[in-house]
């Protein structure tokens, strides 16, 4: 019981987590690259894991977890490319290879 009671304890802490860090991200970035498919994809299973998590099954909400993140990646890698176009940017290639 203290194992099961830990693994849901870990997994609504792992679900916090990544909600903060999704909410922020969409805040910084939702508008500029997600389209509003994505974007209600992403809220939808959001909420879901919102839900999810306040309950006291550690497998559905680390199922959740896995689904949010899954649906998240694209996003992700835009964040990732759009930050390394902007340290980049102004910069040679001679500069780079230095």
């Amino acid at each position: 019981e203290d194992v099961a009671l830990r693994m849901l304890k870990e997994q609504q802490l792992h679900a916090d987590q990544m909600l903060g860090s999704i909410k922020q991200a969409i805040a910084v970035d939702g508008e500029k690259l997600l389209s509003d498919a994505e974007l209600e994809q992403i809220q939808s299973l959001i909420d879901e894991l919102e839900q999810v998590s306040k309950g006291s099954v550690a497998e559905a909400i680390e199922a959740k977890i896995a689904e949010l993140n899954t649906a998240s990646e694209n996003f992700a890698a835009k964040r990732m490319d759009e930050a390394i176009a902007k340290a980049l940017e102004g910069q040679s290639i001679d500069e780079l290879e230095k």
